[in-house]
């Protein structure tokens, strides 16, 4: 973006600052070489804080900075890290501040250590090769990386440095299949680690919390889960994901359809999606009528292809129910990305789950209400019987999720009562515009 401004010498650095220190984050480019590493210098900070604070410079185009699209880019950015804090304030005419408080405790048992089964050996002999510090113990570098190493012993692990493991392949090709026979691959798709609690109705109130905050007040809404594997018969990779989306009708939507769409979390700015497949049949799926009549599948080329089949569309004459707000977000160790801007991915992992769980809280409907609120006057019997139905669907996750079939489907009403997730401030991000 600097080079594109003419502003070759911009090196302004990420900020990092934890407790008691502030790292400084710079890019290194060498043009010569051709290389590009980071210079990372620690400083001590007089206060220290409770939480971990990101800082970003970027350079303002000649052509100006469009503050409202960066504004919503931010905002966006939160909806699905309902366990983060952010703080935005835009330094404009405005000096407007936006507060969106954590609503998830962070997960204690989260771990972000990436596994051997999720590379193949040319993948894992390119990490080899590409490590900085040839001086750093073998058994270091898997240890803080591979969480088959960190159940290693270190007698088990090659007694030498990175540098000198690059001069040995067949060391390399041991050290992989070690660390393979170390450690199964996880046991199930729900024993895939995430930041934060999954279970329905708590992530379900997470997100819907999030939302009011952003200003969308929900008059109903409908959340899916699920946790899916998938297992390459080329290169002996393991890929778990899980893939949840949630459908909401509101007053605060005035347009047919809003969208809003994250890949582990993050939204793409100028809301692209990745959920486009290159054929039309990439996304399948099938209704409880198709099985029962036993017909085919319904086939799609995106998303967008599947909620329109179900009356959610951005196209007046195919939308059948206005004011709605679709999030959909996909959580992988894995993506394989198959563009430069990383804009367009390898799906192939994913269309299953993606397909059945989006087509299911889509067919479960809902009608939409004018205003957020209900008027609580439905029946206690009605009350008693969909709490009722609540429970059922939970032992039936619990089960599902310990044999690896993954979640089912909760449908919310108005007239049902979720108690909040308890809010733990432990991170914070702010953003400085």
């Amino acid at each position: 973006m600097a080079k594109d401004q003419n502003l070759g010498e911009w090196n302004e650095p990420l900020v990092i600052r934890s407790q008691q220190s502030v790292f400084l984050v710079k890019l290194i480019i060498d043009r010569v070489k051709q290389t590009i590493h980071a210079e990372i210098i620690e400083e001590k900070q007089e206060h220290p804080v409770k939480f971990t604070e990101i800082e970003v410079h970027l350079p303002i185009p000649d052509d100006g900075l469009d503050l409202i699209a960066l504004r919503n880019f931010l905002i966006d950015y939160s909806t699905f890290n309902t366990h983060v804090c952010f703080t935005i304030r835009i330094n404009d005419t405005s000096e407007e501040t936006l507060n969106f408080p954590q609503l998830q405790p962070i997960n204690t048992e989260w771990t972000n250590l990436t596994s051997v089964y999720y590379c193949s050996f040319a993948e894992f002999e390119n990490f080899i090769f590409g490590l900085e510090d040839n001086e750093m113990p073998v058994y270091d570098v898997i240890q803080k990386t591979f969480r088959e190493g960190s159940n290693m012993k270190k007698d088990k692990a090659p007694k030498m440095t990175a540098g000198q493991l690059k001069q040995s392949p067949l060391q390399i090709r041991k050290l992989y299949d070690d660390m393979r026979n170390t450690m199964k691959p996880l046991a199930t798709p729900s024993k895939l680690s995430l930041p934060f609690d999954v279970s329905k109705t708590v992530r379900m109130e997470a997100l819907r919390k999030r939302l009011e905050q952003q200003g969308v007040r929900a008059s109903n809404m409908n959340y899916g889960s699920k946790f899916g594997h998938y297992s390459s018969s080329t290169n002996g990779v393991e890929i778990p994901s899980f893939f949840e989306i949630a459908v909401i009708q509101s007053d605060d939507v005035h347009s047919n359809l809003q969208y809003t769409e994250g890949l582990n979390s993050a939204v793409f700015p100028n809301q692209n999606s990745f959920l486009i497949g290159e054929n039309e049949d990439t996304f399948q799926w099938e209704t409880t009528s198709d099985r029962q009549k036993k017909s085919s599948h319904h086939k799609a080329r995106s998303i967008f292809d599947v909620l329109s089949y179900s009356g959610y569309s951005y196209n007046e004459e195919k939308c059948k129910k206005p004011h709605s707000l679709v999030i959909a977000n996909l959580i992988s160790p894995r993506i394989n990305y198959k563009s430069y801007g990383k804009s367009v991915i390898d799906l192939t992992p994913f269309t299953d789950v993606i397909a059945q769980t989006t087509a299911k809280v889509c067919s479960l409907g809902g009608n939409h209400h004018s205003g957020s609120n209900s008027s609580g006057n439905e029946p206690l019997t009605k009350l008693a019987t969909q709490k009722k139905e609540e429970m059922k669907q939970e032992r039936q996750d619990k089960t599902e999720a310990e044999y690896g079939e993954g979640g089912e489907i909760i449908l919310e009403r108005d007239d049902i009562v979720v108690t909040p997730a308890f809010i733990d401030s432990h991170s914070e991000y702010s953003f400085l515009i």
